[in-house]
């Protein structure tokens, strides 16, 4: 039994003292605990966590129950109470040996308890929090369970001597487990972004997906969680929480589909937990409204029974297990054993492989086991640590499993190939190497003078990628180091940084640094280039992960200190984490719920919960780590698509590259006979390729457009760069937008199929609808020619009943007589009266301005008045908006003027500066505020600061504040305005 903290040894003793005082069914701690029992683990928030129990079968509890009616007392009997650290959340039992198996998030582990002996122990320690099931394999003597963290079901021994990993792949959040193991099966539900419930063989060979939401919808599986079979009837039962409704599956049916067997009518519940009595019915466990729920077999009414927090129901009875002989008790496994309908199988525990006899277990010889986190860290070491080990009790101080003498900058894996690749520099040599990951290999170097900065593999068709900083490229080869080409050049001044391979959506990403920092993305050849992440200057992504449960997109950002995300096509941008004081980041990586970052500054390995950002462990280390990745199997799922690389696409001194569009034949580099071979994408925007198409380049082909759009020519051709000769392949179809004589609705687009508004001009009239619809050949419904026709005008020629009606295709208003006649004189008579009015209030505006200069110019002493006379020696005329030669009383009387002191300073103006900005920078920031005191190294800084108008300059050494900047260039403007101002009185 593993070691316990002090405090869990509390919990068990006073546990293992509460069961022996109790003697469930009358029997003493010697015999065995004999059914039928109801146990309830209930948990009441921020208290203690509880074991209840009911001794008799469900009619029994229905009747009680029924009975006692919503206020009276519980039937049921506290077992014992737990710590306030302890919650149980899921239960199972062995019946034969009374044993009784549960969960423990609050200690993150499994526990056993044997109800005969009075002794529990720890079978399992490292758990998630989120342990929703539970199952016993009761022939076999295993213990089988789901963690919705760690996205895995792992099965054990009864003393947790052997543990193993079973399934670890295509899980999201599974919850509740089932085990039959007569016939060999185990069950399990998962309502992650996709509901389903799947099967496998109790090894987890074999899986099947039952029953999920593309197959049956949404409605008719609910939400599953907990999982509970009625052996008898061969019915699978789960809860759906999100419905509050028990549903069943017919075992015995292939592609059945799932009924509801009960049903309640609130607005709100947590169907959580779920057990069957086979004589009586469901017993349902609601955490949301704190009951406990009978469903009767026989269709009665339901009735409910008020508990805290029901997280498990168990019906420990005979009836739920079968006494039959297994074949693993007599099966000569070393380590674990499991039943089947062969006969049994052999399995290993974690770090140990089956022998070629398939019974005995070897030691793993792999350097890296599955799901484990490697590191690499200063001083020539790379290092593991355990999946879970944000779970795991740690010593204060405790050693981690090193496995080479190599200090690496960038590390990947070929998981299903057993290889590690990394980056490193040996003998100030970069190099990227590889090695077997197996005891006893040696690295070797397949490519050699390269920087690389990340390097990813894409594990489909076997090739590695990677982000090289001095070509300023994104290059790519196969994995044993041949054929190594330059897929994508950077621009200049942009560094490539991180880099990430999503190879079942043929996803590249790269970071790049310098001027224009951002994320990328492109198709594994680098075709369909696109920045997703524009970011501000200053940020530096440099390392990069991927989330491929909910498919998004990490990266690390040293400039400003935080961790950010987003989706593939780079929406939805999140903050995940930001940092003071400011870290020094050598890595991130992700696995299922939580992400692991490297920080180099502190040493530090951080672990974080990704569903909640919180922070679950910080691991210091005694050196510096410079890269991280997470090994396993999920991180590389395979695609169920054919690989079109297979077989001889491309020829051999090409390099094959999986594309949507099929497969893309690349030139390597120094390759002298190697012709570029591209391929152009057989789908383009709103059409396609003909089927016969061939889309090499040099072909030409013939275009299908999607309905409503046409080819803009036929024949087009695939180029050298593997784009098509025309830009725009497939046009919207339209109508044109001209009517004679009307015109259409601002809001009509004419393209095919839509409807669209239109009216006639002044005179014109519609003799037809309206409306009109734009069909496939782009032509109206109606003929816009005879769509606007001219209107019929009435006319009254004398007062007799004579009337005359004539067309008026000018749309001008013709001279009528009598009424209409009368108007018109009204009309210039007040317009007379109008104008009249305006030419007096002009007349009497200039005599006011009149007489105000004239008590002007009498109020003014002679000592104010100034004869101005130009003689021929006087030089009047404008030059630059300055007046020159008029005396100026702000320097000097007329007889003792300077004329030559005016004349404006010679201006040269500075060239703006010029700027090269691509199309996907950012968008330039703001100007910065203008400082205190600026140093002035030439007059360009004078109109960077001020905005200045021409001659405001200063001496390059003096220092100048931007206040009395201004004010030399304020006075000399007030100069020139005052001499216009004089000049313009001396004119009057």
């Amino acid at each position: 039994m593993a070691q316990l903290s002090l405090q869990v040894w509390m919990w068990i003793t006073i546990t293992a003292l509460t069961l022996f005082n109790k003697g469930i069914n009358g029997h003493n701690n010697q015999t065995a605990v004999k059914g039928p029992i109801l146990f309830v683990a209930d948990h009441e928030v921020d208290t203690t966590s509880r074991l209840l129990y009911y001794q008799g079968s469900g009619s029994e509890l229905y009747a009680d129950v029924t009975a006692l009616g919503s206020d009276g007392n519980t039937p049921l009997d506290v077992l014992f109470a737990a710590n306030e650290n302890s919650e149980n959340t899921a239960l199972s039992f062995d019946y034969d040996e009374s044993l009784l198996i549960w969960s423990d998030p609050g200690h993150r582990a499994i526990y056993l308890g044997d109800m005969a002996e009075n002794t529990i122990q720890q079978v399992f320690v490292g758990t998630s929090s989120v342990v929703h099931g539970v199952a016993v394999d009761w022939l076999a003597n295993n213990i089988y369970w789901t963690d919705a963290a760690y996205n895995w079901i792992k099965m054990s021994t009864y003393d947790g001597s052997y543990v193993r990993t079973l399934v670890t792949t295509g899980l999201d959040i599974p919850a509740g487990i089932a085990c039959d193991p007569v016939n060999g099966h185990l069950y399990w539900s998962d309502w992650g972004d996709h509901y389903k419930i799947e099967r496998s063989t109790l090894s987890g060979e074999d899986r099947t997906i039952l029953v999920d939401d593309n197959r049956v919808g949404v409605e008719a599986i609910g939400r599953p969680v907990a999982l509970a079979i009625d052996y008898a009837r061969n019915t699978l039962y789960w809860t759906d929480s999100l419905g509050h409704k028990v549903n069943s599956l017919d075992l015995t049916v292939e592609d059945a589909t799932p009924v509801t067997f009960a049903s309640v009518q609130h607005d709100v519940g947590d169907f959580f937990s779920l057990d069957i009595d086979p004589e009586f019915g469901i017993f349902v466990g609601d955490r949301l409204n704190e009951d406990i729920l009978l469903f009767p077999f026989d269709g009665g009414l339901h009735t409910s029974h008020h508990i805290y927090k029901p997280n498990a129901v168990l019906y420990y009875d005979r009836s739920r297990q079968a006494s039959v002989h297994s074949p693993c008790e007599t099966a000569p496994c070393e380590q674990l054993c499991t039943t089947d309908r062969a006969g049994f199988t052999c399995l290993c525990g974690s770090g140990y492989q089956l022998a070629d006899d398939q019974i005995n277990c070897n030691p793993d010889t792999s350097a890296i086991h599955d799901h484990e986190l490697v590191f690499s860290a200063e001083d020539d070491k790379l290092c593991k640590m355990p999946a879970n080990i944000a779970h795991k009790p740690l010593p204060q101080r405790f050693n981690v499993s090193c496995f080479t003498d190599l200090t690496m900058n960038a590390i990947d894996f070929d998981v299903w190939g057993n290889y590690i690749y990394a980056h490193t520099n040996i003998n100030l040599q970069n190099s990227i190497m590889r090695v077997r990951l197996r005891e006893g290999e040696s690295w070797s170097i397949i490519v050699d003078s390269t920087d690389a900065r990340g390097v990813a593999v894409d594990w489909i068709e076997s090739n590695v990628y990677w982000t090289d900083r001095r070509k300023e490229s994104i290059m790519v080869a196969k994995l044993d180091g041949t054929k190594v080409t330059n897929i994508l050049p950077i621009m200049p001044g942009v560094e490539p940084s991180g880099i990430a391979i999503h190879a079942v959506k043929r996803f590249l990403f790269w970071s790049v640094l310098g001027r224009y920092p951002g994320i990328e993305r492109s198709s594994l050849s680098g075709a369909g280039r696109k920045k997703i992440v524009t970011m501000d200057y200053g940020s530096e992504p440099r390392h990069l992960a991927i989330d491929f449960t909910k498919n998004r997109l990490y990266w690390a950002d040293d400039g400003i200190h935080s961790i950010k995300s987003v989706d593939f096509d780079g929406n939805d941008l999140q903050t995940f984490a930001s940092f003071e004081p400011t870290p020094q980041f050598t890595g991130i990586t992700i696995f299922q719920d939580f992400l692991f970052l490297a920080e180099g500054e502190e040493k530090q390995i951080i672990i974080y919960d990704i569903t909640n950002a919180r922070r679950l462990k910080i691991i210091t280390l005694d050196h510096i780590p410079t890269a991280i990745k997470f090994f396993h199997k999920s991180l590389q799922p395979l695609s169920v698509e054919p690989n079109p690389c297979d077989g001889s696409v491309c020829r051999s001194d090409h390099i094959c590259i999986n594309t949507d569009y099929g497969a893309e034949c690349l030139c390597p580099e120094r390759q002298d006979r190697c012709m570029p071979l591209r391929r152009c994408p057989l789908l383009i925007p709103n059409g396609r390729m003909d089927d016969n198409c061939d889309n090499v380049n040099g072909r030409r082909c013939s275009v299908i457009c999607n309905a409503g759009f046409r080819p803009v020519s036929g024949d087009i051709l695939c180029r050298d760069d593997g784009l098509w000769s025309e830009k725009i392949i497939c046009q919207h179809i339209s109508c044109p937008l001209s009517i004679p004589n009307g015109y259409f609705d601002k809001t009509c687009t004419a393209l095919f199929g839509s409807t669209c508004r239109y009216m006639c001009g002044p005179g014109y009239q519609a003799l037809t609808t309206e409306i009109l619809t734009c069909n496939e050949m782009g032509q109206w419904s109606k003929d816009p020619q005879t769509l606007c026709q001219p209107e019929l005008v009435t006319q009254k020629m004398t007062t007799t009943d004579t009337v005359i009606i004539k067309p008026n295709p000018t749309g001008k208003a013709e001279k009528v007589s009598g009424a209409d006649n009368n108007g018109s004189k009204l009309i210039i008579l007040i317009l007379a009266v109008g104008i009249g009015t305006l030419a007096l209030v002009v007349v009497f505006i200039v005599i006011f301005i009149f007489l105000r200069r004239k008590r002007k110019r009498n109020n003014q002493t002679p000592a104010d008045t100034q004869q101005i006379v130009n003689s021929p020696n006087d030089h009047v005329h404008f030059d630059g908006g300055a007046v020159i030669g008029i005396p100026n009383p702000l320097y000097a009387s007329p007889t003792d003027y300077d004329y030559n002191a005016c004349s404006p300073p010679e201006y040269t103006p500075s060239p703006p500066p010029h700027y090269e900005v691509p199309v996907d920078a950012p968008a330039m920031p703001e100007k910065a505020p203008l400082p205190e005191t600026v140093h002035l190294e030439a007059a360009s800084d004078t109109a960077r600061y001020l905005n200045s108008p021409p001659g405001a300059t200063a001496a390059p050494s003096d220092d100048h504040t931007y206040e009395s900047l201004h004010q030399d260039t304020n006075k000399e403007g007030f100069e020139k305005a005052l001499a216009v101002e004089l000049k313009g009185e001396a004119d009057a």
